[in-house]
């Protein structure tokens, strides 16, 4: 789970993330980046319905805020992220939404963690 200190849930500050923010995107996600003013990392998680139910968008989110966590949050620097599923992300495996999240670390910059 994600520290509170890293959770972005205002809904002004996601509203400007996604105005203002630098746009990266792959099959499945789509991730804006801006600089935070509060000097630390912060993530939100947004998962449309689609056509799915509450157990499916929830399952979503939870994979995605820990590969996020595991995956990205160490090595982001001062910036808000608000990462975004495509709809066909409720299709894709665990292994697949790894994949995705990896190709966009690197894109944003994030070190590959060791161990």
């Amino acid at each position: 789970m994600l520290a509170r200190r890293h959770r972005l849930t205002q809904a002004s500050d996601i509203a400007r993330v996604r105005a203002e923010g630098k746009r990266i995107r792959t099959s499945l996600l789509e991730v804006r980046v801006a600089a935070s003013p509060r000097g630390i990392p912060r993530v939100a998680v947004v998962v449309g319905k689609h056509g799915h139910g509450s157990v499916d968008r929830n399952r979503l989110k939870r994979r995605l805020r820990e590969l996020v966590r595991t995956t990205v949050l160490h090595g982001l620097g001062a910036v808000d992220t608000v990462w975004r599923s495509a709809p066909t992300a409720y299709g894709a495996t665990f292994a697949e939404l790894e994949a995705q999240v990896a190709t966009l670390a690197r894109q944003l910059g994030v070190p590959a963690r060791e161990g």
